[in-house]
């Protein structure tokens, strides 16, 4: 799919025209083409990000989410496709992370979001991480960094010191910046320019509300709707599909409120402590 959102579709047979006719009284009012199938092409991505990084807002969800991942547009922020995941439309738990961002207002802490089948997605606190539990920042899980896990964990000829406990991250938080990773500013991402989680799945126990669900584990607490500010603007995006037909009522409202709070989104969010 991200392929054909910048090639375009086969070019034979007949144009696909977008344009306000008779039978098509509703559509081509703001834009118009006589036809569809040519693609974004990469002149195009390059203006998406240009659009964003001069204070645009883009809005992403599935395979646009992807597509903006696989082009650099979301530092910080990992986005897949999921491999076990059975949900064909299936409505799901999922909780606020941070009721304090305009994307969350009017919200409390529940709300059922409809996903079919919704992305794995993961925060990082690096610019370079993959995001998502105990990311790539986190460091390596021996403190030595050497041996297996059935090593004896000591350096060589030097006292042995017990590394202080590191803090439960859980599936939606951005682990804390490893050591090594704060004393390289070029690869850190300070708190108001990293990504942000606004909404998550639910708990793996209670994340059916209705539908089909299998190996639910798979994107349970995930991120279901992330902020990641790109220079002077945001890419808002969405794991699921959050304008699907009539299926999403509740869920409308996180797109309206990121466009009519399109130059406020930095509003609650927390910034670096000095």
């Amino acid at each position: 799919m991200r392929s054909k959102i910048v090639s375009g579709m086969p070019m034979w047979r007949n144009p696909l025209p977008w344009k306000t006719t008779p039978l098509t009284p509703n559509i081509g009012k703001i834009d118009a083409t006589d036809d569809m199938r040519p693609g974004l092409g990469y002149g195009g991505i390059v203006n998406l990000e240009r659009f964003v990084r001069q204070g645009g807002v883009l809005i992403v969800s599935e395979d646009t989410s992807l597509l903006a991942s696989t082009f650099g547009m979301t530092p910080g922020l990992s986005v897949a496709a999921p491999a076990r995941l059975n949900a064909p439309g299936t409505v799901m738990r999922a909780k606020l992370v941070d009721g304090a961002s305009p994307i969350a207002y009017g919200y409390g802490e529940n709300v059922s979001i409809y996903s079919a089948p919704g992305l794995v997605m993961g925060v990082s606190s690096t610019l370079g991480g993959r995001g998502g539990g105990r990311g790539a920042d986190a460091g390596p899980s021996r403190p030595t960094g050497r041996g297996t896990a059935d090593d004896l964990d000591h350096p060589q000829g030097r006292p042995v010191a017990t590394p202080p406990e590191e803090p439960k991250v859980e599936a939606w938080q951005a682990a804390p910046v490893h050591r090594r990773a704060a004393a390289q500013p070029a690869q850190r991402d300070p708190a108001a320019a990293a990504p942000a989680g606004r909404a998550r799945y639910g708990d793996a126990s209670s994340l059916l509300v209705s539908g089909l669900l299998e190996n639910g584990n798979e994107i349970a607490q995930r991120p279901a709707v992330v902020d990641v500010p790109l220079d002077k603007g945001h890419v808002v995006v969405f794991a699921n599909n959050p304008m699907w037909r009539g299926q999403t009522q509740g869920t409308y409202g996180f797109v309206f409120n990121a466009i009519l709070n399109f130059d406020q989104l930095n509003a609650g969010r927390k910034h670096d402590e000095k």
